[in-house]
């Protein structure tokens, strides 16, 4: 039987959905290359989706190929494409899986003497934001411990201050 060529190309998009998804379930760590196939699936699920109005409008019975594709990888497409038709996708009707990100340029949070101010404030600001916004994830750039670095830099640049205004 002879089958158009639209046809051929709607049941390769459908093995590359099938394909794709198999890749996602592939830890990266045992196969590296299926990550990439992984990569392709919003691209392959935008096709499918693209076939299936083209199928609408040639032949609709041909159209339920892609529209059972698209209903099985619904789950895919509200995670990739973030649509959440029936609600669930607020932050605030979830909160104990709200997570928070801080992430901040502490610039070695200016231990060394090129850096610094007189008074030590910038780095003393960083230290107390960081503080005052604690977060889940901290992600800090520029940031590093030395084993040798001299105990003196960091005592004065993390010191209180005392009343009367000596680290």
């Amino acid at each position: 039987m002879r089958r158009s060529f639209a046809f051929k190309c709607t049941l390769l998009v459908i093995g590359w959905v099938l394909l794709a998804i198999g890749c996602a379930q592939v830890p990266g760590y045992t196969f590296w290359p299926a990550a990439f196939g992984a990569l392709t699936l919003p691209l392959a699920l935008a096709l499918n989706l693209l076939l299936l109005l083209y199928w609408l409008l040639r032949n609709r019975r041909v159209a339920l190929l892609p529209l059972a594709v698209a209903v099985l990888t619904w789950p895919h497409f509200q995670r990739g494409l973030a649509i959440h038709p029936f609600g669930g996708g607020s932050a605030a009707e979830h909160p104990g899986q709200l997570v928070r990100v801080l992430s901040s340029n502490v610039r070695i949070f200016n231990v060394y003497p090129q850096l610094r101010d007189a008074e030590l404030n910038s780095s003393r600001e960083m230290v107390r934001f960081l503080a005052e916004n604690p977060a889940d994830i901290l992600c800090l750039q520029e940031f590093y411990n030395e084993p040798a670095a001299p105990a003196a830099a960091t005592e004065t640049c993390f010191a209180p201050k005392t009343s009367s205004g000596v680290r």
